[in-house]
């Protein structure tokens, strides 16, 4: 069975000062926190674990360019917002913006349809590749543009990895949104400004793997007071997923 991992990372004042950037891996079932001084390459692939054999729904950051463009689809919220900033410039860029935002808007409600059991994922399919056509042409006339230089560097990029904006497609499972990742961070960043973070590496270690419990817990519909209470007396419990029936979604979590 394909393994799904959505990651997403911020940087979130300071966990400590050497250590400021927070990032969730986020599966079906499971949810593994990391703090580290510097989002990288280094640590999407920590984060992940050299075996890694899934699909990663990431944003556009080039720390996850290591990943093939068959195991990884683009975040279509991101790429929403980045067609909204380009739809506010002047000239052909701001046209093509326009238009490219409303594409995104148009995928996201219609994949919406298909979680809501609306419409099949077959009429999605056919709909959505309808959709590529128009969405790598408005891509291009962005890179065509130039100016600003910043928009158009974003539209050549997408246009790059066009393919990974599709790959959910392909694969059942596969969501076309990291917000399952980034609704994982919400906790950790609430608790870290009620706390003031951690001044230490063991404090950082143990802020990473009790809030790494928690979510994970929370996805499957498990108590964490329930866990730990069993782990410290001594009884057999795991994290392992497969022994705890279906997990909830992640997606309709608040």
């Amino acid at each position: 069975m394909m393994s799904t991992l959505t990651t997403s990372s911020l940087r979130d004042g300071s966990w400590c000062k050497r250590s400021p950037y927070l990032s969730a891996l986020n599966s079906s079932s499971t949810c593994h926190l990391m703090v580290r001084e510097k989002r990288s390459t280094a640590m999407a692939k920590e984060l992940a674990g050299k075996d890694f054999a899934g699909i990663g729904v990431t944003d556009r950051y080039c720390a996850y360019h290591w990943l093939d463009n068959s195991r990884r689809q683009v975040c279509w919220a991101h790429l929403r917002r980045d067609f909204a900033a380009m739809g506010i410039q002047r000239g052909m860029m701001g046209e093509c913006g326009r238009l490219l935002e409303l594409q995104a808007r148009e995928v996201l409600k219609e994949w919406a349809k298909v979680r809501e059991g609306k419409t099949t994922r077959s009429e999605f399919e056919t709909w959505a590749r309808e959709r590529k056509g128009v969405v790598e042409t408005l891509l291009g006339q962005a890179a065509a543009a130039r100016l600003p230089v910043k928009h158009a560097g974003v539209a050549r990029e997408t246009l790059k990895y066009f393919e990974c904006l599709w790959t959910f497609i392909e694969h059942e499972g596969v969501e076309p949104t990291n917000n399952a990742a980034e609704r994982a961070l919400r906790h950790p960043v609430i608790a870290r400004k009620l706390s003031f973070g951690s001044q230490s590496e063991r404090g950082l270690r143990f802020i990473e793997r009790m809030m790494s419990v928690r979510a994970t817990l929370r996805q499957q519909g498990r108590s964490l007071l329930d866990f730990l209470v069993a782990r410290l007396s001594g009884h057999d419990v795991d994290l392992l997923p497969a022994m705890y029936g279906t997990p909830r979604d992640p997606s309709k979590q608040g």
